[in-house]
């Protein structure tokens, strides 16, 4: 009797062993078809949202393709109307570039070009890069750049982090803002920060891809790639991007945190 217990117990506590094994195999299965699930619809987003900014651009090209070729535009507009295509062009390649970067962060593990960069340098040499299409724009320029921060970075990422964050001020807010550029370190991080008295926004969801809920575009045009690539970037050096208040003179401010020194 007590070896038939004893074996009875011994098949009861395996079977127990075998359910919850079962149950958490399944319970693994769903949550890897829902993520799975969850990042397909992502990406469904992402390229439709794509091909749908797309087609703005590409219509006004193709339609004043066409008025030229049939001659209804005349000489004295012919000029003003090929540097719209142009511009309407480049909107269309930048659109590319930013999905074919933001595409490679999603899946990168490595980078070889990490290395010590003087970021109050770089910054200051971005804002003269920068300098003439903000004074088109009417820009108010502020700069608050603490001097000799250095960080460990590749000089690329932290450049695009830099271009998107100014490219993103001039783009959605109408012309003759006051913008403020500042850079300091806090500790063990570095804090780059885009302050602009525009249209107020109070959701950390603009750093989503084509992120269509604030008044910053036309309605039903969405972010765009330029602040999810911010956001991607800070998360790789083990930082974060968010909107805060700006103070009186300030309607917001992007604010990027990312480590001084990190190994990936």
């Amino acid at each position: 009797m007590v070896y038939f217990l004893t074996g009875l117990m011994v098949l009861l506590n395996l079977l127990y062993f075998l359910v919850v094994t079962w149950h958490f195999q399944r319970q693994l299965a769903r949550d890897f078809e829902e993520e799975m699930d969850r990042q397909i619809k992502a990406e469904h987003f992402i390229y439709s949202s794509l091909a749908h900014d797309l087609k703005t651009p590409l219509t006004t090209i193709k339609g004043y393709a066409q008025a030229l070729k049939d001659g209804k535009i005349c000489d004295p507009d012919q000029e003003s109307s090929y540097q719209l295509i142009n511009r309407k062009a480049d909107e269309m390649v930048k659109m590319v570039e930013d999905l074919m970067v933001y595409s490679s962060l999603v899946i990168q593990d490595e980078d070889p070009q990490i290395q010590r960069v003087n970021l109050s340098q770089a910054l200051t040499a971005l804002i003269a890069d920068h300098y003439q299409s903000l004074e088109d724009h009417g820009v108010e320029l502020d700069l608050e750049i603490q001097p000799e921060v250095f960080g460990q970075v590749n000089p690329s990422d932290f450049n695009r982090i830099v271009d998107n964050l100014l490219s993103n001020a001039v783009k959605h807010n109408p012309p003759g803002i006051r913008l403020k550029v500042a850079l300091k370190q806090a500790g063990p991080k570095i804090i780059p920060k885009v302050l602009d008295n525009g249209h107020e926004l109070d959701s950390d969801q603009v750093f989503d891809p084509f992120y269509k809920g604030d008044s910053t575009r036309p309605s039903g045009q969405g972010q765009g790639l330029g602040l999810a690539i911010v956001a991607h970037l800070s998360a790789k050096y083990q930082g974060r991007a968010y909107l805060e208040p700006a103070g009186p003179a300030y309607t917001k401010a992007f604010v990027v945190e990312f480590s001084k020194s990190f190994s990936m």
